[in-house]
């Protein structure tokens, strides 16, 4: 280990990902130091970053994963009543910044920055009340706080293999943003679409069991996504009406439809991987609860039983709602079961079933705007065709 500045804090420390010689540190009197041989020698490039106060704390050095001698720096300077926002950009070593902080609030000082591990360009910033993002290395920065507390952002993680956002604060917990692909495929030409609908990360069957644990109370545990696939859009301008999403297998025999509301921006939903009964299915059931009151009424000659089932075979009849079907056929099991030669005679009732793995056609609308997209499914990958895999 090689003293940066021997006397003061070593606050922040980063090691390039594309070279490991290249290290770049930052102390709480403001110093900024590059090494490119390993820690042999350091350069102090402090000097080269203008506008940055002189003794401010080097919050936080982010070397860049893509590019040898890029790295990203933020600076907080609250202890001397400076809230301003600074954060800075070099692509070559250090010799020249650039200030990138356009568009984070100035009243709140910056304590994190992260580059994505993915899209190149694709920033996030931590701040004493937000996290901000940027999806164009630093030209714009925008809010991302759907249902974030306000509350100081002291570390920021990206999760290499899932791909969200673990937010740590002072106070107020972690906080995770499910899902980044949306993120990724942000651009300007985007931004300038009336409704766009991104790519979906692809959704996952997850099979549940049970621990038989049940001691809530010594638990430790954030609250999971919700099941199924997210479906992401952006709306340029607030419509004032809920989008309309319609999800169905590649011949359109069975779709799920989703009504979310749609504001402007990034809006998000979920498809819980379910698809209702189609119109074949519903008349199959009707018919089905039909035969059953014909069965029923030849076994009893009870003129008010008999009535009763003339009743609900009129309400059966031309109904296409599989849920108020099964509502009547509750009502059959309840009053002619012991007439009835068990489920033999109403059958089971007709429910939704999850789909199988594949590719399914998403439609978007909102007013009048539509679009579509594709969405991917699959099956739990810790099953297979016989159960768990050991």
């Amino acid at each position: 280990c090689v003293d940066v500045r021997a006397g003061w804090w070593l606050t922040t420390i980063s090691e390039s990902p594309v070279n490991e010689s290249v290290v770049w540190a930052g102390t709480d009197d403001g110093n900024l130091q590059v090494t490119r041989d390993g820690g042999l020698s350091w350069t102090n490039v402090k000097a080269n970053v203008p506008g940055a106060p002189a003794n401010a704390w080097v919050s936080r050095v982010e070397a860049s994963r893509f590019q040898e001698g890029t790295c990203y720096v933020t600076f907080d300077n609250h202890r001397y009543d400076d809230f301003k926002a600074y954060v800075y950009k070099t692509s070559d070593f250090g010799a020249t910044w650039t200030e990138i902080s356009e568009g984070i609030d100035d009243g709140f000082s910056t304590y994190v920055i992260k580059e994505d591990v993915e899209k190149q360009g694709l920033l996030f910033v931590g701040t004493e009340n937000a996290v901000y993002t940027s999806y164009n290395d630093g030209q714009n920065w925008f809010p991302l706080m759907n249902n974030m507390p306000t509350v100081a952002v002291h570390d920021l993680v990206v999760h290499p293999r899932d791909g969200d956002l673990i937010a740590g604060t002072h106070g107020r917990s972690l906080w995770i943003l499910d899902d980044m692909v949306p993120l990724r495929q942000m651009e300007e030409s985007i931004l300038g679409k009336d409704l766009h609908l991104f790519r979906s990360k692809k959704g996952t069957n997850w099979r549940s069991i049970n621990t038989g644990r049940k001691q809530p109370a010594f638990m430790f545990r954030g609250q999971n996504p919700p099941r199924g696939a997210g479906i992401t859009f952006y709306l340029k301008e607030d419509a004032g009406i809920d989008a309309q999403i319609t999800i169905e297998n590649i011949d359109g025999s069975y779709q799920a439809t989703i009504t979310t509301p749609a504001e402007k921006g990034l809006n998000r939903t979920h498809w819980n991987g379910r698809f209702a009964p189609n119109a074949t299915d519903v008349k199959a059931y009707e018919q089905r609860l039909l035969k059953a009151t014909e069965t029923l009424s030849k076994k009893t000659q009870d003129p008010l039983l008999l009535k009763e089932l003339d009743g609900l075979q009129k309400e059966i009849k031309g109904e296409t709602n599989h849920r108020v079907l099964n509502e009547i056929r509750g009502k059959m099991v309840e009053q002619f079961g012991p007439y009835a030669e068990g489920k033999m005679t109403f059958g089971p009732k007709l429910n939704g079933f999850s789909a199988p793995a594949g590719r399914y056609k998403v439609k978007l609308q909102v007013g009048d705007l539509q679009t579509e997209g594709v969405l991917e499914w699959r099956d739990d990958p810790m099953m297979n065709e016989h159960g768990w895999k050991e």
